[in-house]
């Protein structure tokens, strides 16, 4: 199953209503920028963070997860 979730302008994402299981976020980083960090957060603390990945979300009946992050670089763009 595919979800796809749009980050407000605080960057902040929520996904309801989720079944039990494992799961893996990623990112695809907007026109002009690269992946540059990821962080796992805590449900259950559980998570394993690479390259605009974040895998092994074991994410259990009532199960909450925060504070998953991915942090974006800017890399191009602008004119002189």
């Amino acid at each position: 199953m595919t979800y796809t979730a749009t980050t407000n302008a605080n960057g902040f994402f929520q996904s309801t209503g989720l079944l039990p299981g494992t799961y893996t976020l990623s990112i695809t980083p907007p026109s002009g920028f690269t992946n540059s960090s990821d962080q796992a957060g805590t449900v259950n603390a559980s998570g394993t963070a690479s390259s605009g990945t974040i895998g092994n979300i074991n994410l259990g009946p009532g199960g909450v997860g925060i504070n998953y992050d991915f942090q974006e670089a800017f890399f191009g763009g602008g004119s002189s």
